[in-house]
């Protein structure tokens, strides 16, 4: 038989008349699926214990029923009756074998217990004793297995017997075997029956703790607890009880503890069952309180715990904080609630948890107006703690990827308020260092990089020397960085100092930390951009000290910082060195920060060149800008410091070497924009050092060159072909003169005289095809020119045009008249049609003796075709006639064209009623004299002067 573990169903005996049904279970009812352990005791419990039956027993029992079969009457009959049934039944609970086969019989056995009880009611039925055939007549139906009629038994004992000494068991037997058939309201009200027959009774306990189970079974949860809490208030140990239930339990006699702890363990269930910590809140509320109640509420949440119901054991320990907010056990039972959810993997719930600690237990909160914070030390550490985790939860949660803006600035506030309040309450933690340090990171990951940084120099600087404290220091630094990047131009200078600062206050205090020498170098080149040029370089001077070296690339900064510091110093040769130290430190496949430290190496020499010069070392200056060629043959600058280097030597008129640095630059900087200036230095240098048509090669380079103005490649042209002109290079001058009339939009005077000046020089060279083709240009030149002809340039086209028209002369007296005379006769006159066009274009000229000569040539020209007619050859074989008609044929043409001749020739002699008359005039008389004698041969010859033009 299995032990109950609450041991409320072992009781004494109450004599023979009544045995327990010990080798029968009572069924508990519905079971709970969650905990199997919330059954009541399912072991019948023992009443009364039965007499040892002896050996004889079975003998007694024969004998009994032979006295019975002998038909007795009357009282004696009853009694026989009775003391068999009563046997039977004592021997059914020992031997059960002896029960079955009384079973088997059933009603048709008369001398069974049941049937014998039953006759003995029936024929005795106002017998004052009948009360306890009653109740063995139940225990025979329950001993038979038939309950529902032993409760019927026993309900009749109960009423027809009130006082009877068997009442209060047959009711507790009634209540059980209603609780066994899971009736439970009968049992219910069986239990309570036997309660109210007071304490003293000897069932009173058992009914108490059943008359619980009962009403829980019916899941009215709050009734069986008011039916549960009397036996808490007997059992537990006198004022408040502990809140771990082990403890309480404990704390009771050692006989009660299983009771105790299952008492505790339904209540915990009928709370779940309702509605948790807030049922058992009202519970309490509406009973004004109870000396165990936190003992109640931890039960009821470890109960939940067991049932891994997290959330709501969490519920449970904080309706108890919600219920008495001031005692000492309500951060206890806050601590349970985050317990709670953190082990059920509620982080979330529990961080709330936690934050809700940190609010109600804040040293300014209501809570500690109840009491100093000295007298509950362990809730100040929970604080702390939880203070901690707050605020790191909510840094963590603001530093989500995932989370939006708006929902990143809310975290962060809250992190920032719980780390600030950590510091303001625990100031001399070990902690708090840390916390001022993760304070100042919220405010910076907010973009508050002003009190980001201050917060940080806090926490580098206020507290003893702590683990966090440089990276709080360099935190301060590269806020302030931050927050001056943000500032308005005017306002940045202000805030970058308090940056730089910051940065010297680190490395004074942190020398040997491996981003001093990173902070120093940006300091540095802070200081150098806001113009602090000595504070610039006395910092980068620092980090290129620091031993042990810093990485290469902030020695290059810092250097490079110190080298710009001194060049805008005017410290050129000490920038020099500096920027030299920059390139040493640049690696070689950095080829653009090489090639910048290269040119400012350059610019550096270059600036010493221009000390120099403007201190009139003229010596020290050309090396200056020459060294830079050598040292720094790449540098954009070197093509300026040559021609620097050029201008100084020309300045200190040495010629010699400003030419040879001139030319080195013409041929090295072949595309570079100075190449303009260089010509014309060269040019002035060769026209100083006496070397002119060096001087005008320039200036011939100078012409072409599209950069330059149009008059000042107008003027360099001319200027290069009269040099070329005056010095005896006339092939050179004539390229340079033709040059200048094809490039420029020369004034028509200065071009009719280039233009004679070239066929000058072309005759001088003896080269007559280039003398006609610029004869030709100045004929066209002047015909051209329209109303801005004048006389010189109209002298010069008509001498020209007379001179062309010679060639054309030349050309027509050069055919002769050969047989056959047609064919010659053509050739002749189309040479006398060229020559006389050309002499008629000089004699429309305009100039007198220009047009006399001319004149007079066409005059000849006629003259000699007619005479050259007449003494053509003539055929061979001709007759006298024939000949004659021949020469008849001769005259006839000859004729008219000597009437042209002489009608020519009349014009010249016209002019001298012009007043004009030259040896062309007396010419054409003479011509005419002898063509015409007798008109002619007699008149006196004139010499007249004649206005001639040149």
């Amino acid at each position: 038989m299995r032990r109950n573990r609450l041991g409320l169903f072992l009781v004494a005996g109450v004599g023979s008349l009544l045995v327990s049904a010990c080798a029968s279970k009572i069924d508990p009812g519905p079971s709970i699926a969650t905990v199997s352990r919330d059954r009541p005791d399912e072991t019948k419990l023992s009443i009364r214990q039965s007499e040892r039956i002896e050996a004889n027993q079975e003998l007694a029992i024969e004998n009994y029923r032979k006295i019975l079969e002998l038909a007795p009457d009357g009282p004696r009959r009853t009694e026989v009756m009775r003391r068999l049934a009563d046997l039977q039944i004592q021997i059914g609970e020992v031997n059960p074998q002896f029960e079955r086969q009384q079973e088997l019989y059933g009603d048709n056995e008369p001398l069974d217990s049941i049937n014998l009880y039953r006759e003995i009611l029936a024929t005795n039925p106002d017998d004052p004793n009948n009360d306890r055939v009653l109740y063995q007549l139940a225990r025979a139906y329950q001993n038979r297995g038939q309950e529902a009629r032993a409760i019927e038994v026993l309900s009749r004992l109960a009423r027809d017997y009130p006082t009877s000494r068997y009442a209060t068991d047959g009711k507790f037997r009634e209540a059980e075997l209603s609780f066994r058939l899971k009736r439970f309201r009968e049992a219910e009200a069986a239990y309570r029956e036997v309660v109210d027959f007071g304490p003293d009774g000897q069932f009173f306990e058992q009914s108490q703790y059943k008359l619980g189970w009962s009403i829980f079974k019916q899941s009215r949860y709050l009734d069986a607890v008011e039916a549960f809490t009397p036996i808490l208030e007997r059992e537990l140990a006198p004022g408040q009880s502990p809140i771990v239930k082990s403890q309480a339990v404990a704390g009771v006699r050692e006989k009660r503890r299983e009771l105790v702890d299952d008492v505790l363990r339904v209540v915990g269930l009928s709370f779940a069952y309702s509605d948790g910590g807030a049922s058992l809140k009202q519970f309490l509320s509406e009973r004004g309180g109870a000396r165990y109640e936190e003992l109640l509420f931890a039960n009821l949440g470890e109960l939940y715990l067991e049932q891994e119901r997290y959330t709501d054991a969490a519920a449970a320990f904080k309706a108890y904080v919600d219920y008495e907010p001031f005692t000492l056990d309500a951060p206890t039972f806050q601590l349970k609630s985050i317990d709670a959810l953190r082990v059920g993997g509620f982080s979330e719930l529990a961080m709330g948890a936690k934050e809700d600690y940190v609010q109600i237990y804040d040293p300014e909160a209501e809570y500690w107006t109840q009491r100093g914070l000295a007298e509950a030390p362990f809730v100040v550490e929970a604080l702390k703690e939880n203070l901690n985790d707050v605020a790191r939860y909510y840094h963590s949660r603001a530093q989500r990827d995932e989370a939006s803006a708006e929902a990143r600035k809310i975290a962060f506030d809250q992190a920032g308020r719980y780390y600030r309040r950590f510091i303001e309450i625990f100031p001399d933690d070990p902690a708090a260092p840390e916390m001022h340090t993760l304070l100042a990171d919220t405010l910076y990951d907010r973009g508050q990089y002003q009190i980001a940084a201050e917060e940080y120099s806090n926490a580098a600087y206020d507290y003893p020397p702590h683990t966090r404290a440089a990276a709080a220091g360099y935190g301060a630094v590269d806020s302030y960085h931050k927050w001056a990047d943000e500032q308005v131009p005017e306002q940045r200078g202000e805030a970058t100092l308090l940056a730089v600062d910051a940065a010297r206050r680190f490395a004074d205090n942190f020398a040997t930390h491996p981003q001093t020498p990173r902070v120093l170098t940006r300091a540095a080149e802070d200081l150098y951009d806001l113009g602090e040029l000595e504070p610039a370089a006395d910092v980068a001077e620092r980090v290129v000290t620091i031993e042990p070296r810093p990485d290469a690339r902030l020695r290059r900064s810092s250097w490079q910082v110190l080298a710009l510091s001194r060049f805008d110093q005017q410290r050129f040769q000490d920038a020099e060195s500096a920027f030299k130290q920059v390139l040493q430190l640049t690696p070689p496949d950095d080829v653009q920060r090489r090639q910048t430290s290269r040119a400012q190496i350059a610019s550096a020499i270059y600036k010493q060149g221009e000390v120099a010069r403007d201190q009139n070392r003229p010596d020290d200056a050309v090396g200056h800008f020459l060294r830079i060629g050598q040292e720094m043959p790449d540098s954009e600058i070197r093509a300026t410091a040559q021609y620097d280097a050029a201008a100084v030597l020309i300045a200190a008129e040495q010629w010699d070497r400003a030419i040879d640095v001139l030319q080195d630059f013409r041929t090295t900087f072949t595309g570079h924009a100075l190449q303009r200036d260089v010509t014309k230095k060269l040019a002035a240098a060769y026209l100083s050092s006496n070397q002119p048509t060096r001087a005008a090669a320039e200036f011939s380079r100078l012409a072409g060159d599209p950069g330059e103005s149009e008059d000042a490649r107008r003027e360099a042209a001319i200027r290069a072909a009269e040099l070329y002109d005056e010095n005896g290079a006339l092939a050179a001058a004539a390229r340079a003169y033709a040059s200048y009339l094809a490039q420029f939009a020369v004034p028509f005077d200065e071009g009719i005289e280039v233009r004679q000046r070239l066929i000058e020089i072309h005759d001088e060279l003896k080269q007559p095809s280039e003398v006609a083709f610029w004869r030709r240009q100045l004929i066209n030149a002047n015909a051209g020119a329209g109303a801005e002809q004048t006389d010189r340039s109209q002298y010069l086209a008509a001498k020209a045009a007379l001179v062309m028209a010679e060639s054309e002369l030349a050309r027509f007296e050069a055919v002769k008249l050969t047989l056959p005379l047609p064919a010659s006769l053509k050739r002749k006159r189309a040479a006398m049609d060229q020559a006389l066009e050309a002499y008629q274009s000089a004699a429309q000229s305009g100039v007198a003796d220009i047009a006399t000569e001319a004149t007079y040539r066409v005059g000849s020209i006629y003259l000699t075709l007619s005479r050259d007619l007449m003494a053509s050859q003539r055929p061979a074989g001709l007759s006298a006639l024939e000949l004659e008609q021949y020469e008849l044929l001769l005259e006839e043409q000859a004729f008219p064209i000597e009437e042209q001749a002489i009608d020519v020739f009349e014009t010249n002699v016209e002019r001298m009623d012009q007043g004009i008359y030259d040896q062309w005039v007396q010419r054409s008389i003479d011509s005419l004299a002898e063509i015409v004698p007798a008109r002619y041969a007699k008149q006196e010859k004139y010499e007249l002067p004649i206005n001639t033009i040149r």
